[in-house]
């Protein structure tokens, strides 16, 4: 019976660990020209873990690579970062850790494991995405059992500038006009409207005050000339004041909503 417990115990175990998986998630933050900004990584899933390792990706034009903050992560100091002049010239940053711990170390779901520190260095109206790639150096995730249990890579967002305020018209930045929802705020559905200078996909996102996205189109089919869609209070999770955002290349507009009951 002994037996029997044990080898369920370790069938348990072990599919467990292919199953699981974890999900690096960086920040999606608002900044200034001229400021520093912290990105932070932010984990689901990070269970006795033993060894990390993945690649940070930015726009080298909007942001400049500074050091490391807040790190949660045990027997990892800034310096032994990968941060080879010729990577961070391209925006791009290796990252690697390994931990001795008995069991390995956990963190709560939601957790920033670290943030990443950003010189801004673009200009308003610019925005870089913040992504977590395998290349130069692969995705790999170990567990206390060296099972490499797989990364789910999210995306983030630097915005250079601020949202507007919703007792504005419109705002514009490179040849985009992004015009104020009508009605702001709403209560069952809202019509957003935007002219575009050429034809082109774009990302289109709201996210809560946090950061964190609630909603998207990505590749979005813009004309050139008037868009518009029509947004349902259903789109969004509660009431509240969120962010409404088109991404196009380096140009990103955003504009204050406000659903109420």
């Amino acid at each position: 019976m002994k037996k029997l417990l044990s080898l369920l115990f370790f069938i348990v175990m072990f599919y467990s660990s292919v199953e699981a998986q974890l999900t690096i998630s960086p920040d999606t933050v608002e900044t200034k020209p001229g400021q520093k900004v912290n990105v932070g990584l932010r984990v689901k899933g990070f269970e006795h873990l033993i060894a990390l390792q993945f690649t940070l990706q930015w726009d080298p034009a909007v942001l400049k690579y500074d050091t490391v903050d807040n790190i949660h992560l045990p027997e990892l100091k800034p310096d032994g970062i990968g941060a080879h002049p010729d990577t961070i010239a391209a925006g791009k940053i290796g990252f690697t850790w390994t931990s001795v711990q008995n069991g390995g170390v956990i963190l709560p779901d939601g957790t920033s494991m670290l943030d990443f520190v950003f010189d801004v260095i673009g200009q308003k109206g610019d925005s870089s995405f913040i992504k977590v790639v395998d290349s130069p150096l692969e995705f790999e995730a170990d567990d206390t059992l060296f099972n490499d249990i797989g990364i789910i890579p999210k995306i983030g967002l630097v915005r250079v500038g601020t949202p507007t305020s919703i007792t504005d018209q419109f705002s514009d930045v490179n040849g985009f006009r992004l015009y104020n929802p009508d009605p702001n705020p709403f209560k069952n559905n809202t019509i957003i409207a935007w002219d575009s200078p050429q034809n082109s996909q774009v990302l289109i996102f709201i996210s809560d005050l946090s950061g964190k996205e609630v909603y998207s189109i990505k590749n979005y089919n813009n004309i050139k000339g008037r868009n518009q869609i029509t947004l349902s209070a259903k789109d969004l999770p509660e009431s509240g004041t969120y962010i409404f955002g088109i991404q196009s290349g380096k140009s990103l507009l955003t504009r204050k909503i406000i659903l109420i009951n």
